[in-house]
């Protein structure tokens, strides 16, 4: 109804959470009239006659009648107004005529129930539209976040010194986490591990950010913790989200074995050596 009738407010929110309730109760109500006339039946005149509960129905016609008028008046969307107006409106003043109202209200609650029907089939159709748009996009971006991590392995294999290998599996389509490897110059291989606050698109796009100015900086020479220094004074400048990240990185010297490392409020990596795991804390 939100996307549909284009307003927000607490009287949507209610009519959100009342209408599926009014569906099942005139459903139950409907079914019942077969077994029991609870709220109707015919007499042996052929004439309609209200039964003991038809109070009821009418409760149910009030409701529905009125809160949905008020959506519709109320809507700041011309096109889903006028198709709530058009099922709404027209089908029981159609409905009406065509009997002549020889049956009273009771013709009315059906149609009523078909029109609550067809709105939410008409809401739920444009949601459905929209989403696969928003799913494509997510998808887009899915592709897009990959092509920003590496990805080709062996990754250097023109170095027979070291090897290695990451992927990454993100929790949403698009999320904050992300890796990076790069040889700085030829005796020195950088490696980050780091993860943004929050998830989706917003997540991804930081990230996206952050991994570029750590990489940077990585490259002019400095030592880890010279790096990931200069890189939050640069995410920082700009950041009226007030998004974070958090990071690892390694600056491995090839030709000693020694790496140089900082953390910048990440986890620290695990180092499979000899049968078991070690915290790598330097």
């Amino acid at each position: 109804m939100k996307r549909t009738l284009g307003f927000k407010g607490k009287l949507v929110d209610v009519a959100e959470k009342l209408f599926p309730v009014l569906l099942i109760f005139e459903s139950i109500v409907i079914l019942s009239n077969i077994f029991y006339p609870l709220t109707f039946f015919i007499d042996d005149a052929g004439h309609y006659q209200a039964a003991s509960a038809s109070a009821l129905e009418d409760i149910f016609l009030a409701v529905a009648s009125v809160i949905t008028a008020i959506l519709i008046i109320r809507s700041e969307n011309p096109k889903g107004q006028k198709m709530a107006g058009l099922t709404f409106i027209c089908l029981p003043l159609i409905n009406y005529a065509t009997v002549g109202g020889e049956f009273g209200n009771a013709s009315q609650y059906g149609m009523i129930l078909v029109s609550l029907i067809i709105m939410y089939s008409i809401i739920f159709s444009n949601k459905s539209s929209k989403l696969a748009a928003t799913q494509s996009e997510l998808n887009m971006a899915t592709e897009i976040q990959a092509a920003m991590l590496p990805s080709i392995f062996p990754a250097f294999p023109q170095r027979e010194e070291f090897d290695l290998y990451a992927s990454m599996d993100p929790a949403k389509e698009v999320g904050g986490d992300f890796y990076d490897f790069f040889m700085i110059d030829d005796d020195h291989l950088g490696v980050v591990i780091a993860d943004v606050s929050g998830k989706g698109v917003p997540a991804a796009l930081f990230m996206m950010i952050s991994k570029t100015i750590v990489q940077n900086f990585a490259m002019m020479g400095i030592s880890a913790s010279e790096v990931l220094t200069r890189a939050n004074e640069s995410l920082c400048a700009q950041n009226k989200m007030e998004m974070f990240v958090t990071t690892w990185i390694g600056i491995l010297e090839l030709s000693t074995g020694k790496m140089n490392c900082a953390s910048a409020g990440h986890e620290f990596p695990a180092l499979y050596h000899e049968g078991k795991y070690e915290l790598v804390q330097g």
